[in-house]
């Protein structure tokens, strides 16, 4: 385990997925109140869909 000096930490799980505001939203509540835990809720996505692009790259709806 690699242990790294930072003020935040997030604990992420394999299937999490962020929303594209995530990071930005969550700095700005610990930016703007003195707090030392933050429990967040999640949703559950009861479906997704991956396309393949050309390449392997791939994209992925929600």
């Amino acid at each position: 385990m690699q242990f790294y000096n930072s003020e935040y930490i997030w604990i992420l799980s394999d299937d999490d997925l962020l929303r594209d505001d995530a990071i930005a939203n969550v700095l700005e509540i610990l930016e703007n109140n003195k707090i030392d835990i933050l429990f967040l809720t999640h949703s559950k996505i009861e479906t997704l869909q991956t396309i393949s692009l050309s390449g392997n790259q791939t994209h992925t709806n929600f």
